[in-house]
Parts: C-alpha cells; structure tokens; sequence
C-alpha cells in the first residue's frame, strides 16, 4: 500500500504541475505532515531536489552585485513579486511565540521557554518560497549562523544565536537577554537584529525613518543638491514603525540616489516627500525639472539589465517601485510612468540566470508633466496582511 511520502513524491514529480500549484501543494503536505518530522524532512529534501530551490544562507551576499540577492539555481520556475509575505514574515518576530522570544525579553518564566528546541523547529521549517532570498537569508544567519552584517548603518553582528558561546548558555537555560560575553551585551545584539528587520519609533531619534532616510542621502547625495523634505514627511517619518528587510532597502535606495548623482548637470534641486495611505507608506523622491532622454522603448528601460536589473532585484519582494517621469526627445516632452515592481512582476530562473519580467511602460495623460524624475516606492504596513 502506497505511503503519505510516496504519494506527494508521485504528485510533486508532475511535470504538468505549475509553481503556484506545487508551492501549495508543499504548504498542504507540511501542514499535514507537523507530526512526523522525519517524514517532512524527506519531503523537503525531495522538494529541494525536484525545484534546485536549496536555501544556502551562507552564501547569500545582498552588496554583492554580480550576484544580488540571488543564488545560482539550475532548473527554471517562477517566483512572484509579493512584498507583503515579507511583511508578515518577519511580523512573526512580534506576533508569533515560535519567533518573537528571539527578539522579545520574555515576560513569563525563563524555564518555560526551550530556545533550543525552538531553534530547531524554525531550522526545520524555514521555507518561505514568496520571499527575496537574502531576507531569509538575514534572519537564517542571525538564528543559525555566526555573523549577520547590516547594510545602514553599516556594521557586522559578531554574535548570534547560532554563536558556540550562546549555544552554550542557552542549554544551561539562561536567558539570552541577560548573557554577556566579554565585554558584549547579547540584548544589545538583539536590538540591533531588530533594526534590520522593521522601522522602530522606540530606539531614538536616530533609528526613526525621517532620520535615516536624511542621514542616508547626506552621506550619499552629491554635495551639488538642494534637498528638502516636505512637512508631512517629517510628520510622518517619526512615526513609522513597520517590518522591512533593511538590508536589501538601502541598496536600492543607493541606486537611486546614484542616478541622481549622475543626472545633476539637469537639475540639482530634490525634494522627499512622505504619504501614509491604508495599508502602506508611499515614498517619493522627486528630481526636479529632470527628465529622461533615452527613447521609450530604449533596452535599460526595461529592467532587465544593468544598475536597473540590480535595483529590482534588491526590492523584489521587498517594496513596490514606480517611476513617474519626463521623456525628451526631439525637444518634445511627454510623460511616462514606469511600473517597475508591482503584483504583476515576476522572476524565472533558467540554467543559472535570474530572469525578471519586464518594466510595464505607459503614458501619462499629455497634459500632465511630471516636471522632473519621480521615484516613487511602496512600502508595506502590517494592516490588512
């Protein structure tokens, strides 16, 4: 008689099968198989084998730019863009027991929390296929490994809950938010893991989003540049609090502080401006009086290729992008918008090669100028997920 593994070996061996159908097939058998944990190991290890979607952490560098993000694979399937199941992934860290005694002192006896198992029940179900690879990448070296490093600000985690010294006093039952190591407070640690997964309103001033947003582009905008921050920006920006890859954030935000740059001989004058709407926060970073002089339908438009390709796949899964601008062409202006990451993206791998979708391009009502280069990036809120 055919077993459970055998079963959902015959069904996932289906070439017929779509990767939407067999991503849900494989949440179904986990699901399913919670009891049994050999059995979900194998299938796992049959899923990996069957997709080449083994997650390799310690390989995953998110600056690294012939590589961003991504690593090699040799079959082809398809991912979506989907930035709020990065939402609600690293949300766990606040909402669900499993993860949130990882980053939260615990308010109820030391001794019935079990870190080690609880490491070791997130080690075995870390498969999130809707996710950009180097955010769990991020939260695998921080629970497994021996170093994390934060993008901005810039500085590596040297101790972690992979760590032997915390392996260490985790198995006598001690409290990871009492341990120190040397001269190292392991909650201190702790909190600035929490920085690299959410914007926090509760660390200062100086880990508030209006504040590393300025602080970013003083230290990255060219000294050429009037940059001003509308009033709703400064508003707001002191008040977001929700849960991000900050790693992957800042990368492609110097991307397109880079175009900026490289683009001053038209303009010199920006503006940042801040939106709170239902279920997310719109950024706008507006080059004013800039525009664009390649040809619409010009290759490096379609996102497919150079800093443009990196910068989505920094963002994918991460936030939506727009770009709203200015063409000029012949001394003719007429505007475009450029839809950049949105719920119709997507990523093919096919023998090693990391294929997004293209770029959608439309035109702009031609009585409405954009003025200029409007860089306009969604980010997520926990509302609604």
């Amino acid at each position: 008689m055919m077993n459970k593994f055998e079963f959902i070996e015959g069904l996932l061996a289906n070439r017929q099968l779509t990767q939407l159908q067999r991503d849900r097939l494989m949440r179904l058998a986990l699901k399913e198989l919670n009891i049994d944990s050999d059995l979900e190991n194998r299938l796992k290890k049959l899923e990996e084998s069957l997709l080449s979607k083994t997650f390799l952490a310690n390989n995953i560098n998110v600056l690294n730019e012939n590589r961003p993000t991504y690593l090699k694979q040799k079959v082809e399937f398809k991912r979506k863009h989907l930035p709020k199941e990065m939402v609600k992934f690293l949300y766990k860290f606040s909402s669900e027991d499993r993860f949130k005694w990882f980053t939260h002192e615990p308010d109820l006896k030391i001794e019935q929390i079990n870190y080690l198992y609880l490491l070791d029940q997130i080690k075995r179900k870390l498969y999130y296929p809707d996710l950009n690879y180097s955010t769990t990448g991020l939260i695998n070296n921080f629970l497994f490994k021996n170093e994390v490093e934060i993008y901005y600000p810039q500085q590596k985690i040297n101790l972690t809950y992979g760590s032997k010294a915390i392996q260490e006093r985790l198995e006598k039952g001690e409290n990871p938010f009492k341990i120190k190591v040397e001269d190292t407070y392991f909650k201190n640690v702790i909190e600035t893991f929490k920085c690299a997964i959410e914007f926090r309103i509760d660390y200062g001033e100086k880990l508030k989003f209006s504040y590393l947003i300025k602080d970013f582009f003083l230290t990255h905008l060219s000294l050429d540049f009037t940059d001003s921050y509308t009033d709703r920006f400064n508003k707001i920006g002191k008040s977001i609090n929700t849960f991000i890859d900050t790693n992957n954030f800042f990368a492609g935000m110097g991307k397109i502080i880079k175009w900026i740059n490289h683009y001053k001989s038209l303009s010199t004058e920006l503006e940042i401006d801040l939106a709170d709407n239902d279920d997310n926060y719109m950024l706008t970073v507006f080059h004013k009086n800039s525009y664009i002089s390649k040809d619409v339908a010009h290759q490096k438009l379609k996102g497919i290729s150079g800093d443009f390709e990196i910068l989505r796949k920094y963002w994918f899964s991460i936030v939506d992008f727009e770009i709203q601008a200015d063409f000029k062409k012949n001394g003719k202006i007429k505007p475009y918008s450029i839809s950049s990451l949105d719920n119709n993206t997507f990523m093919r791998i096919v023998s090693s090669n990391y294929v997004l979708s293209e770029n959608s391009i439309t035109p702009i009502n031609d009585k409405i100028k954009v003025d200029g280069v409007k860089y306009l990036v969604k980010i997520y809120k926990t509302k609604n997920l």
